[in-house]
């Protein structure tokens, strides 16, 4: 029986013709009806709706978006619009596109964070007691709302619980230090500029994106913050003491002595020149000419104790209208009593 079933069943598998390897042939596929039930064959072709395009989208956007099939979900679209809007800054726009982006997507947490973000900077009271916002970022929302708020002691406990890097906390904490040191809040400035240079000085190898002469002008610039409030807070002899760590900086720029990354030299843009620091290139003192002045007063006290009152002299004639004039003055005839270190 099986000698009879060989036969026939190998007949027609050798009766069919045998395709060479390469070639692979595809059956068309079906014709689709579109319109589903109510399809009428016989009825004229209509030209399809022209897609209309969002007018709130950014035209960078609309040229990737070329029809409807291509177009991503709206409130996922909208909240993307909205955080490359938050690189130029905060306005009441953004929250209404983000509330019309979780009005289409109500339990996105990503949008309930975006909101309750702008909210913290947008209006004047408290939000965060309104509702819970369940999403790990919310340490970030309630620091910010501290420092908003004035509550530097809570922002500070805050701060030091946020889950970023030794990097991006260095550089969060330059920024903040700065910030308070512009609006006089001295102690706090400088418990922020404590943490910077601790940072700086024992975790700076995974400062990956700075380069060596970037590490020792940042190094610069925070110690002679830090001098600057002691001098501002009448402890002159602590900020002459914290000037003579300046050589330190060295040290850093040898580790990595190129003035460029790897970028700038691949395109042939790496400056041929470190510029002087301080200078009003650095993006410290862009806007700031006191401060500069400042600093510059406070690196000539550096290299000599009878070049203080010459360099504060000056600064206080290019600067008259200063909020800080009682102090320097304080400190020119402090130096007048101490004629040496």
């Amino acid at each position: 029986m099986l000698a009879v079933l060989v036969p026939l069943v190998m007949v027609p598998l050798l009766a069919q013709p045998v395709m060479p390897p390469h070639r692979i042939i595809r059956r068309p596929p079906p014709p689709t009806v579109s319109g589903g039930l109510s399809y009428n064959p016989g009825a004229p072709a209509t030209p399809p709706a022209e897609e209309t395009k969002d007018p709130t989208l950014s035209p960078e956007w609309q040229k990737l978006m070329p029809g409807i099939t291509h177009r991503l979900p709206e409130a996922f679209f909208l909240r993307n619009q909205i955080r490359a809007r938050l690189l130029t800054g905060v306005d009441a726009g953004a929250l209404e596109l983000v509330r019309r982006a979780n009005r289409l997507a109500p339990g996105s947490k990503d949008g309930l964070y975006l909101e309750t973000y702008l909210r913290i900077f947008l209006e004047g009271d408290p939000i965060l007691h309104e509702r819970r916002v369940d999403d790990v970022r919310v340490s970030f929302l309630r620091f910010f709302e501290a420092f908003k708020y004035g509550d530097m002691e809570q922002a500070l406990i805050l701060f030091n619980s946020l889950p970023v890097s030794h990097s991006d906390r260095f550089q969060v904490s330059l920024i903040l230090g700065h910030h308070l040191l512009r609006y006089g809040v001295l102690d706090q400035s400088y418990q922020y500029f404590r943490r910077a240079l601790n940072l700086l000085e024992t975790i700076h190898s995974q400062f990956f994106e700075l380069r060596g002469t970037d590490k020792r002008d940042h190094y610069h610039f925070t110690l002679l913050c830090m001098a600057e409030i002691q001098l501002k807070s009448g402890q002159h002899r602590t900020a002459f003491g914290l000037l003579r760590w300046l050589d330190n900086g060295r040290l850093l720029a040898a580790v990595d002595p190129l003035p460029c990354t790897w970028d700038q030299i691949l395109e042939r843009k790496c400056p041929e020149q470190v510029a002087s620091f301080p200078s009003e290139s650095s993006p410290w003192y862009a806007h700031e000419p006191e401060m500069l002045a400042f600093h510059r007063a406070l690196l000539a006290w550096s290299r000599g104790w009878s070049e203080g009152p010459k360099a504060f002299e000056a600064f206080l004639k290019a600067h008259p209208q200063t909020m800080w004039a009682d102090a320097v003055r304080a400190h020119l005839d402090w130096m007048k009593s101490n004629p040496n270190p």
